[in-house]
């Protein structure tokens, strides 16, 4: 292949790298040296992928197209890119993504489609793309979540879906992901978790659910996910806790929830989070927390737990003193950011004054150490 002096200028032969970023392109130029590594095309004015554009390219590890005005991409697109494991594709003006757009990407490990106006994602859209680890769809305008979205991604791991409009999780939605272990969902519109929501992800760890609009959990949505250890649900509008809305995430370590509207939790609520060891609850509507609420799952069971628990509302009562002696025996972490006056029991059972916007942590020979914020376990 005859090398033009455009291709020449932005050639690297020491790294084997291609860069054009912002180089007022309008198309993918025939003439990328095929021993290229690295293809940096960012910030230009592509229009149009063509079908084996990169046919060529076989030694092709990364491919950056982020910041052009791809409306088009042709099937055969990605033909030839044998090595290829990282393609960026953020902010390209694509509107939907058609069944099979990613054929050919047989290595591919990370993909990032973030920051793009996505009216739809067809079925079958990832079909061939076995070898995806990562997919980041941040930002996409996406509106609802459906059971073939996700259709031959095999083996992902992580999914981004934050700062969307998604609304609606139809059920089986994630059944096929049956390798994820993260996923975001923050920023978006949720209103109801379903008991089917997050069917088929057995392996998920972490899951965030932060800032939506949930008003509803229902009785064993989270049953699935029985390898669970990491929850936020942060700053929606739940305004109770009720039994089973947790059940099965007996290895959950980290409960976030704090920012809600939280008025009651019935009794045993926590029954089933045998490794709970962070619980944050602060900037509520609870008037008090009853040690009943964890069933015959006790925090005292662990080394450390770490209790998040400040709300205007609060009036300590007897079934509230627990958290002092808690605090006396050392197994119980406080942080609460409570005013200065003296805590004292409605009922007349007096509790030492705990100060403003600590944590206390049993410290051995020398007594009481004092932290202004704990760091989840």
């Amino acid at each position: 292949m005859i090398r033009t002096a455009h291709s020449l200028d932005n050639w690297d032969n020491t790294t084997n790298v291609y860069s054009a970023s912002r180089s007022t392109l309008t198309e993918v130029p025939s003439d990328i040296p095929a021993e290229a590594v690295e293809v940096l095309l960012n910030n230009n004015q592509i229009e149009v992928i063509k079908k084996d554009i990169f046919s060529h390219l076989s030694a092709c590890e990364k491919l950056v197209l982020s910041n052009n005005k791809i409306h088009t991409i042709e099937r055969g697109a990605w033909n030839g890119l044998l090595s290829l494991k990282e393609l960026d594709l953020r902010s390209i003006e694509i509107g939907s993504l058609k069944e099979n757009s990613f054929t050919g990407l047989v290595n591919c490990a990370k993909l990032a489609l973030s920051s793009n106006k996505m009216n739809h994602i067809y079925n079958d859209a990832f079909s061939g793309s076995d070898s995806l680890t990562e997919l980041s769809l941040a930002s996409s305008g996406l509106l609802v979540i459906t059971d073939r979205m996700w259709n031959g991604l095999k083996q992902l791991k992580l999914l981004d879906l934050r700062i969307n409009n998604i609304n609606t999780i139809y059920g089986n939605g994630f059944n096929s992901l049956s390798t994820l272990t993260e996923l975001s969902l923050p920023f978006n519109k949720l209103t109801l978790i379903s008991s089917d929501s997050f069917i088929g992800l057995r392996n998920l760890s972490k899951l965030y659910l932060q800032l939506n609009m949930i008003e509803k959990i229902e009785p064993d949505s989270f049953k699935p996910l029985e390898r669970l250890t990491h929850l936020e649900l942060k700053s929606n509008k739940l305004t109770s806790v009720s039994v089973g809305m947790f059940r099965g995430l007996i290895r959950l370590r980290y409960l976030d929830m704090e920012q809600n509207e939280i008025v009651t939790i019935e009794t045993n609520s926590f029954q089933d989070l045998r490794a709970m060891s962070s619980l944050l609850l602060r900037y509520n509507k609870l008037s008090t927390l009853s040690w009943t609420v964890f069933g015959n799952n006790k925090p005292y069971d662990h080394q450390r737990f770490v209790l998040g628990l400040h709300s205007p509302t609060l009036l300590c009562s007897s079934l509230l003193c627990w958290v002092q002696q808690g605090i006396n025996q050392g197994w119980l972490i406080w942080h609460s950011n409570w005013y200065g006056q003296p805590w004292k029991c409605n009922d007349g059972i007096s509790c030492s004054h705990i100060g403003k916007g600590t944590t206390i942590i049993k410290g051995g020979a020398r007594g009481y150490r004092v932290y202004p914020d704990p760091s989840p376990v």
